[in-house]
């Protein structure tokens, strides 16, 4: 049975379309892999991950200001909770007292740590401000964060740090 010039022509697409696909795959597979084996902390260059960072933590001062202690559970590291044995009674023991004002936090540092596909670990320095009327903000105080972002699920969890534990951790 011979073959028609333009079924020879089918074949010949549809084998370059075939090794195109094969090297899409190449380098997608090789670029997968090289996320997992970096498990170097880097620096945070990429805005949206930045500000994503940023906005959970000042949740977590939202809710700090609002005495909403459900809310602040729910946002804590479970392994940070149970290390610390964190419930309603003692939370407010871990974070810094906010009165009626109206308080934000802004990211000064930030680095990420890849801890595989779907887990990226941020660390966090910033400083907490008290918003003041006329546009100024009084400074309250330096605070260190870690945040585990798990993108699939696109859920978060918050650790306070300390300064040592973050130099100890970007100085790697």
């Amino acid at each position: 049975m011979k073959l028609k010039k333009s079924q020879y022509k089918y074949i010949i697409v549809l084998v370059i379309l075939v090794i195109i696909s094969l090297i899409i795959y190449k380098l997608n597979n090789k670029k997968e892999k090289e996320t997992i084996i970096s498990n170097k902390t880097q620096i945070v260059t990429n805005y949206s991950k930045f500000f994503t960072v940023d906005s959970s933590i000042n949740k977590l001062v939202v809710f700090l200001e609002n005495k909403d202690t459900d809310s602040i559970l729910k946002v804590l590291d479970d392994e940070y909770k149970k290390t610390n044995n964190i419930n309603t009674n003692n939370v407010y023991d871990f974070f810094p007292k906010l009165n009626d004002n109206i308080y934000a936090f802004v990211s000064k540092e930030m680095y990420v740590q890849n801890k595989n596909n779907n887990i990226e670990k941020y660390y966090v320095k910033g400083t907490l401000n008290k918003e003041e009327m006329d546009e100024n903000s009084v400074f309250i105080g330096e605070y260190y964060f870690i945040i585990k972002l798990d993108t699939d699920k696109r859920v978060f969890s918050l650790i306070p740090i300390d300064k040592e534990e973050y130099e100890g951790v970007i100085n790697e």
